[in-house]
């Protein structure tokens, strides 16, 4: 926990011995996560409502869309019956990228990022930026396990009640810390420890949002 302040050392006669450092000052640290973990965060770059506006790579390679997809995110679309818009889905087997992006631009009002990380992690804040100010209402979420029904354990709020972002002004940026942080198995058969992000926003009003999930890795 945040601001535990623990003594590193050897423990002699029930006496804790702290590390010192090359001049023979005691060294303490604080303890967030767990021994092992190193500090890690994940920055997730995206548009709302439009097709392949993820960003989520590694630095590898020259160009800047050049480099390896972590693979690990993923973006859903849904119109207003909340009924999955897809590339090429069921009805829609031949369409183009931009015969798709132009039924995302009649009927997309929610955009979902689903991260799944392939490690255990221990999460401690979220921070979120905006590129532009929505024109309307637009409201966020942040729930773990969104795949999973809330009466079966999923849908558990990190982020509550709706963030009205039409609020915040453009380049501004909005912070959920804990001050600690809480540890999430990599659950490899129900994929528990998924965060999702949903975003619903008014047909064709597209910003951009950059979400940072501050957590330590395994």
């Amino acid at each position: 926990m945040l601001g535990r302040r623990i003594q590193t050392g050897v423990k002699k006669m029930g006496v804790v011995i702290p590390e010192r450092d090359e001049q023979g000052h005691p060294q303490y640290k604080n303890v967030i996560a767990l021994d092992g973990f190193h500090y890690e965060p994940r920055s997730l770059d995206f548009k709302v409502g439009q097709y392949n506006s993820l960003y989520n790579r590694k630095h590898d390679n020259g160009g800047i869309y050049d480099g390896t997809d972590y693979g690990d995110a993923e973006m859903m679309f849904f119109d207003s019956s909340d009924n999955e818009l897809s590339f090429r889905q069921t009805g829609h087997e031949s369409e183009t990228e931009t015969q798709f992006q132009a039924r995302l631009d009649s009927g997309c009002v929610k955009t979902r990022i689903d991260y799944t990380p392939n490690f255990k992690y221990c999460i401690k804040s979220g921070i979120i930026s905006l590129r532009e100010s929505p024109s309307t209402d637009c409201y966020l979420w942040c729930v773990l396990a969104p795949h999973i029904p809330e009466a079966s354990g999923g849908n558990v709020p990190f982020l509550a009640g709706g963030y009205n972002l039409s609020f915040f002004p453009a380049k501004s940026f909005i912070q959920m810390d804990g001050n600690t942080t809480f540890v999430l198995e990599n659950d490899t058969t129900y994929y528990s420890h998924k965060i999702g992000l949903i975003v619903k926003h008014s047909i064709g009003d597209y910003f951009g949002v950059q979400m940072i999930y501050e957590h330590y890795k395994e």
